[in-house]
């Protein structure tokens, strides 16, 4: 999978990629590699977890791209696997065109929950989600193909800030390069 990455704020408009690769390692794991450049700034971090525990696997894909990453890159995949599968449950009952309600996340919100239409980029289309926080500022806007283990697109908008990502390929037979283990990785490998 390869995204475009965009942020505006205050430091101005910085744009970049993302690619997204997984592999299934020998132990039945599955191993991400995770490698980019935003703002002209190259980055590459990698991660495993169990395949049937998405949980864990996206607590040390967050983990390692805390620990390798710049912190503007870090942010995106933060939102990126975050997003998918801790802030709000999107299953069938959500996943409607004309679904307007307040549901609780798993960190105990009271999230508004909209999904006015259907989009379609880079030929999958998904559910538009409109989420908001009770007493927040700001709204994220999520682009989801239950098909698909990310979201197609994404955006998180407030006051004086924009940051999107946006799906611009998709390969189900994917080889990426080699899948070097991140130093905090491989520390933690050794201390386990």
């Amino acid at each position: 999978m390869t995204f475009s990455l965009r942020i505006e704020d205050e430091e101005g408009l910085r744009e970049g990629h993302l690619s997204i690769w997984a592999s299934e390692t020998e132990d039945g794991d599955l191993q991400l590699l995770l490698k980019g450049e935003l703002a002209d700034e190259e980055f590459i971090t990698s991660a495993q977890g169990p395949m049937d525990d998405p949980m864990t696997l996206v607590n040390n894909v967050t983990r390692a791209a805390s620990h390798d990453l710049p912190y503007d890159p870090e942010q995106f995949v933060q939102f990126i696997f975050m997003v998918s599968w801790t802030f709000v449950p999107f299953d069938d009952t959500i996943l409607q065109v004309g679904f307007d309600d307040t549901i609780p996340n798993d960190f105990g919100e009271e999230i508004g929950v909209t999904v006015p239409e259907r989009r379609t980029l880079s030929g999958f289309e998904g559910y538009v989600v409109n989420l908001t926080i009770a007493g927040e500022p700001g709204s994220m806007e999520v682009v989801f193909n239950p098909e698909l283990p990310l979201p197609i697109q994404a955006a998180l908008m407030d006051e004086g800030f924009h940051s999107e990502f946006s799906l611009q390929e998709y390969a189900q037979d994917q080889t990426g390069p080699e899948i070097p283990v991140s130093p905090r990785a491989h520390m933690d490998m050794i201390f386990r």
